[in-house]
């Protein structure tokens, strides 16, 4: 009898290993696909933040433009109104560079915060699903052990 329910623990200790591996290798491979992710985003962080340093250049480039052009007697108002307008559109540009890489930010946040979540969840139905016990295995004694013995 105690031969009998030692294979019984044996073989569902051996089903919950394998259940274990697969759920471990399961997260590791979630964990590379979020790490991937991670660091494609900071590679089109380091682009928009690039970019961004760009057009704060240029945007500065077009301000000394339009403060020449001011300054300048013989240039004409349409050179000092092309100049604003470049200025303009280059804080519009340098803004939505601002957004796009806080966006990019807030994704990454997002998905490590799924991932930990999702992480977090599984552990504790698998801390609930031991402690409930499985209803495969036969009821086990007070301190954990082999089943009571009946004769």
């Amino acid at each position: 009898m105690a031969e009998k329910q030692t294979k019984a623990l044996e073989k569902v200790l051996a089903k919950e290993t394998k259940i274990d591996q697969q759920q471990i290798e399961k997260a590791k491979k979630e964990l590379r696909k979020v790490e991937k992710l991670y660091k494609a985003s900071i590679k089109e962080s380091e682009k928009a933040e690039k970019a961004l340093e760009k057009a704060g250049k240029s945007r500065i480039k077009a301000e000394k433009s339009v403060h020449k052009a001011g300054i300048k007697h013989n240039h004409s108002v349409s050179d000092v109104e092309k100049a604003e307008r470049l200025v303009a559109e280059m804080n519009q540009r340098e803004n939505l560079e601002e957004q796009d890489v806080q966006q990019r930010h807030s994704q990454v946040s997002e998905t490590f915060e799924e991932f930990h979540a999702k992480e977090n969840a599984r552990i504790q139905r698998r801390s609930e699903v031991l402690a409930a016990g499985d209803p495969e295995i036969e009821p086990t004694g007070a301190a954990g052990g082999l089943p009571p013995h009946n004769p």
